[in-house]
């Protein structure tokens, strides 16, 4: 329940930020709040799906090692499926003269 009534308040944020004058600071701003909700939810998903207890430290710790390990591996994947894209033919096959 908590972490919708975080979420519900970052969205209000958002909604304040936009109306703001001045273009520059709302477009930094809109970035940065874009990244925490992103870091919230992903440390929060790691956490729950592997059961950690982060009320110590060495819950935080291991927290810590998880979210970066999984991090670690989304840009490898990024990296293997942009490696394959460039690979690949896109001229295809055509019978066209």
């Amino acid at each position: 329940m908590i972490s919708w009534i975080i979420l519900v308040c970052l969205v209000i944020v958002i909604f304040f930020v936009m109306k703001m004058r001045h273009m520059g600071h709302r477009t930094y701003i809109l970035i940065l709040l874009l990244f925490l909700v992103f870091t919230y939810a992903t440390v929060s998903g790691v956490i729950k799906k592997n059961n950690i207890d982060v009320t110590n430290f060495s819950g935080m710790v291991t927290a810590g090692k998880l979210y970066f390990n999984w991090l670690g591996q989304i840009f490898g994947n990024v990296k293997d499926i942009s490696g394959d894209v460039v690979k690949m033919d896109w001229v295809g096959n055509s019978t066209l003269k």
